[in-house]
């Protein structure tokens, strides 16, 4: 999460110091520079073979789906998602239009929640082990909709970046966690690559749809309601989660 939250200050900085066209090329030159990376240092992974003691249980999908933590898990992680999607795409828009903000300050914002998740996780992690999984998770997201919550009630860009840290840097970092502890869990019966797969959906729906919805209320009521939007589907999924499990 540190390293992710880097992007978006560099892509500011390079933006400011140059223009848009040198950030994209950056981008391509970074992608490549990963995927030699991958290609040349990662090691071959072992295959398993049949009967392998480490081979996931043959679940019938209809009761994976049923599973109430699935369920849960997948509805809470499409609501962080969504949130997210909603957030990169419409927070550069708000705090360079009505704020005023320069690309490295819309930057430090978009990175400064990705650094505190980082820097929280060892944190996070004890008190996985040591609380409610399910209250950390509920709570985790509470903060995180409380964070996002903030440019529609403020217009001072030091409260807003305070409240993208303390607010969805610290909650994401709880709730995804508590979230991926109860995958392990869940993952020991129902099979982890399946469980993780699922969840791997919910975060590529959830920011698909954040993106798009999110446009057609901020075309409909403004960019401040998008944020609005974007705190009411975490309450509701956090709520949902709670429920069904």
């Amino acid at each position: 999460a540190s390293c992710f939250g880097v992007g978006p200050l560099l892509a500011g900085i390079i933006r400011d110091q140059y223009d848009i066209d040198t950030v994209f090329i950056s981008m391509a030159v970074m992608f490549a520079a990963a995927s030699f990376a991958v290609a040349v240092l990662l090691p071959k992974s072992r295959r398993i073979k049949s009967g392998d003691a480490d081979a996931p249980p043959a679940v019938p999908w209809s009761t994976i789906l049923r599973h109430p933590y699935v369920q849960g898990l997948y509805l809470v992680g499409t609501s962080l998602a969504f949130a997210m999607g909603a957030s990169f795409t419409f927070v550069a828009i708000f705090l360079e239009r009505e704020l005023g903000a320069t690309a490295t300050m819309v930057g430090a914002v978009l990175a400064i929640q990705q650094v505190t998740n980082g820097a929280m996780q060892p944190i996070s992690g004890m008190l996985a082990d040591r609380f409610n999984r399910r209250m950390l998770i509920m709570g985790g997201a509470t903060l995180v909709a409380a964070g996002y919550l903030t440019p529609a009630i403020v217009d001072e860009y030091w409260v807003i970046v305070v409240g993208f840290m303390l607010g969805v840097g610290v909650g994401n970092s709880i709730a995804q966690v508590s979230t991926q502890a109860l995958q392990v869990e869940i993952g020991r019966g129902l099979g982890m690559a399946t469980v993780m797969s699922l969840q791997a959906t919910s975060f590529g729906s959830g920011v698909l749809m954040g993106s798009m919805l999110t446009g057609i209320v901020n075309d409909m009521v403004g960019t401040r309601w998008v944020f609005v939007a974007a705190t009411l589907v975490i309450l509701g999924g956090a709520l949902a989660f709670i429920l069904r499990t």
